[in-house]
């Protein structure tokens, strides 16, 4: 590790132009401010402090997304834990220093970070799938006409939305996916809803409706609409399973082994260390 009392300092110091720092990162140590960035050309890793003064050079890497391969899961790790999300200098002198020296050994702790990005991605998918629920609207809240007004003047009494709710219904007693818009559309075709009923249908899983007690977070013109028009049943979002599928998601960012992912439930309070060789789990 090298010190340099500035970034000029730094970039005076190298026999050709490393290039501009893109960040990476925000650390903080004693009450400062530092940034972490890699130089986009020589791939150089740098410490520098916001408000100026000295630079630390921790070395360099093979292939930039080594950074936020090694970033990723002390980020999950520390969102788990309920800790800042800066890291301190020393921290991340400390994760840096222990990084593969090796371009095979990148590329490897990358592939690794990719995997687990894109697992994580499924279960929070899945989270999301699973937060779609039929609930009876007598259990909607009321909302006041005066909290009713829009500046875009959308005819909302104008739609069939019985019609519009007993297709979002059967499309989930078929078993549909509610995040495949095409499979929507192309149901609800063959079931004879016109283009504007298929657009309502479709926002009711892309744009869903979401109540929450007095308050809704989304689609509450649409429910007082279909109130007035005597829904009986109406697919909302509840986002229950959200919260699990983001701590899931989280879990296997922050090194927890690989596993199928319906078989990760209940997962430890902090992540496994990930095997040297990540393999899928029998239970």
């Amino acid at each position: 590790m090298e010190r340099f009392p500035s970034l000029s300092a730094y970039y005076a110091a190298q026999g050709s132009h490393p290039g501009w720092p893109a960040d990476c990162a925000t650390l903080t140590q004693d009450g400062d401010s530092f940034r972490l960035m890699v130089m986009a050309d020589s791939n150089d890793i740098l410490i520098e402090r916001v408000a100026g003064g000295e630079v630390l050079l921790l070395g360099r890497v093979h292939d930039r997304d080594v950074v936020d391969a090694l970033l990723g899961p002390v980020r999950a790790q520390r969102e788990l834990d309920e800790l800042p999300e800066r890291m301190t200098v020393a921290e991340a002198v400390a994760l840096f220093g222990g990084r593969p020296e090796s371009a095979e050994g990148e590329q490897e702790l990358i592939r690794d970070w990719q995997a687990r990005l894109s697992a994580s991605e499924r279960i929070l998918e899945d989270g999301r799938r699973r937060s779609y629920a039929l609930v009876d609207a007598s259990s909607l809240a009321a909302v006041p006409e005066e909290d009713l007004h829009r500046r875009d003047q959308v005819d909302f009494a104008s739609v069939d939305w019985r019609r519009v709710c007993a297709m979002a219904e059967a499309y989930l007693g078929w078993g549909g996916d509610p995040l495949d818009g095409q499979a929507v559309y192309e149901q609800a075709r063959a079931a004879g809803l016109d283009e504007d009923e298929i657009d309502w249908l479709e926002s009711l899983f892309s744009d869903p409706i979401q109540p929450g007690g007095p308050i809704y977070g989304n689609g509450r013109h649409r429910a007082m609409a279909m109130l007035a028009q005597g829904v009986e049943r109406v697919v909302v979002d509840t986002r229950s399973e959200l919260p699990a599928a983001r701590r899931k998601a989280l879990l296997v960012q922050a090194g927890a082994p690989l596993q199928e992912l319906t078989e990760l439930d209940e997962p430890p309070r902090r992540a496994e260390p990930a095997p040297a060789e990540p393999a899928l789990l029998e239970i």
